[in-house]
């Protein structure tokens, strides 16, 4: 069946979650440090007005300098947050910032204690090399996010910026800098930059927890025209929205509208109805843990309508969507770092979301490194799809309430597949699954599913060369009442493949180029 989301997520009051979900400050070496964390931190600071800019303009005075290095000069300077400015060239101190309230082994050793990050950018070049994570840009190494970026702007051997690796893919990377214009800014880098000189990881950082995102999902219409829209954010936090304009055989978006701005302290975006309105509203996770609903006015139109709906959640390392309950409403589904499930019942109307209801409905999660969300056995019940770390796929059955004890093993070998998803592929409104292979295949698993016995044996070949394809979305582009795909590639070229009925995509149209700026989409997933 097509995904429908009738409302999702809400709260009249604020949602705090008990301590133990929370993520701890990691302090010492031998704790280990999330990258997604780190970038958090530094898109966080990027959008604090009272920091993110030199006070006077142009001075060099600034709040980070102020923070670890009171000895540097403070006449004519601002403060804010109860920091006195201080003048001086700041992006290492920046950097030192965001790695230290990341809690990046050795980064909270005061320069005048003998701690090898100081306020020069070198010191993060040396702090690689002390440590064994430095590598240069003529390794070849792919630079991960909460990396340090060094960078020697006249090839003289002497380093003179660094900043903080929020992304990258085949021939970028994003960062976010402190002392970028006299401000915190977003940037951008071909790889092979010559300025650049290499990469300092953080001792003991590991890749986050992998949550369903928007990698994939489905595109829907925000602007009320009934036709998808593909609403994205930038490196640099812009919103904008990339309007549906397809018609029968002929899918198109158009150039795209800016909405938005700050967006870089969101670190998860979603979509629902939710406060039950009829319009599709944005939910945001924030870098401060807070969850946000920003309430579509109509049109697209979100401006000044941010509610906060609950706090602490930055301890939730997974967050999904589906009416669990089957009451008709979107509620929230979120999986805690101690691996608990709980599900967040929606019990809003319209004008007065609320998501207090929480239901506890798993444990061990942890042990689960994919999750999705679909009617696997066809029942008419949102059931939860977990592939466990050895590559197994479970269906987790909802029997009702919800509940989701009634585990059946579906698949195994799955640890070899990415970009995994669901989708109504072959137009019998049963929900498939879409995986991409090592090998740059496309499969679709056909769901053959009858209550209480989900089956998803079926698989069909559906597309070969996806393996430079980073997002996967699912909308009917082109007004013919099917479910299409949209890939986008590492070189920024937006594609839709168009449904034909029984697993065929192989209908090609470009919709798009440039779009390798498009950092995250928002999309129901």
């Amino acid at each position: 069946m097509n995904r429908s989301f009738g409302g999702l997520i809400a709260g009249g009051a604020a949602l705090t979650l008990p301590a133990a979900l929370m993520l701890t400050t990691v302090t010492g070496p031998a704790a280990a440090v999330e990258r997604n964390r780190i970038v958090a931190v530094a898109q966080a600071e990027m959008a604090d007005g009272d920091r993110n800019v030199e006070r006077p303009a142009g001075s060099n005075c600034n709040y980070y300098t102020g923070v670890f290095r009171t000895w540097k000069p403070s006449s004519g300077c601002g403060s804010a947050d109860g920091v006195q400015f201080r003048d001086s060239d700041w992006c290492a101190d920046f950097a030192k910032y965001v790695w230290r309230g990341a809690g990046v082994p050795y980064a909270d050793v005061a320069e005048t204690s003998g701690g090898v990050l100081t306020g020069w950018a070198s010191s993060f070049r040396d702090y690689g090399t002390r440590h064994g994570t430095w590598h240069t840009r003529a390794s070849g190494y792919t630079p991960q996010p909460g990396d340090a970026v060094v960078f020697d702007w006249d090839q003289s051997g002497d380093i003179d910026h660094v900043g903080i690796v929020t992304s990258a893919n085949g021939g970028t990377v994003y960062t976010v800098e402190g002392n970028s214009g006299n401000r915190t800014k977003a940037n951008s880098y071909a790889r092979g930059d010559v300025d650049i000189v290499g990469y300092s990881s953080p001792v003991g950082a590991v890749t986050s927890p992998e949550e369903v995102d928007d990698t994939t999902g489905e595109a829907v219409d925000f602007d009320g025209d009934g036709k998808p829209d593909l609403l994205g954010t930038t490196a640099d936090g812009t919103l904008r929205i990339y309007r549906g304009t397809g018609s029968l055989g002929r899918p198109s978006v158009d150039a795209g509208t800016t909405i938005g701005s700050g967006w870089n302290s969101i670190t998860r975006i979603t979509v629902a109805d939710i406060d039950n309105d009829g319009k599709n509203d944005l939910v945001g996770r924030g870098a401060d843990g807070g969850l946000y609903a920003y309430l579509n006015k109509g049109d697209a139109d979100f401006s000044g309508t941010r509610v906060t709906i609950g706090s602490g959640w930055e301890g939730i390392t997974r967050v999904m969507v589906g009416d669990f309950n089957d009451d008709g409403k979107t509620d929230l589904l979120g999986q805690s770092t101690d691996g608990t499930l709980y599900a967040y019942l929606n019990t809003g109307t319209p004008g007065a979301p609320n998501i207090s209801t929480r239901v506890l409905v798993g444990t061990g999660w942890d042990g689960i490194a994919r999750v999705l969300v679909a009617d696997a056995d066809n029942d008419g019940k949102t059931d939860v799809i977990g592939q466990s770390a050895d590559g197994i796929l479970y269906a987790y059955l909802n029997t009702g309430a919800p509940n989701f004890a009634n585990r059946v093993q579906i698949g195994t070998g799955w640890d070899g597949v990415g970009l995994v998803s669901t989708a109504d592929i072959d137009g019998d409104d049963k929900t498939d699954v879409l995986a991409r292979h090592g090998d740059g295949t496309l499969s679709a698993y056909l769901n053959k599913g009858t209550p209480g016995a989900p089956d998803i044996s079926d698989r069909r070949q559906i597309g070969t060369g996806w393996n430079a394809v980073d997002r996967l979305t699912f909308a009917d582009m082109d007004a013919d009442g099917r479910t299409d795909v949209v890939g986008r590639f590492t070189d920024g070229t937006l594609n839709a493949y168009l449904a034909k009925g029984a697993a065929d995509i192989s209908t090609t149209v470009t919709i798009g180029s440039g779009w390798q700026g498009i950092t995250r989409l928002a999309v129901v997933n």
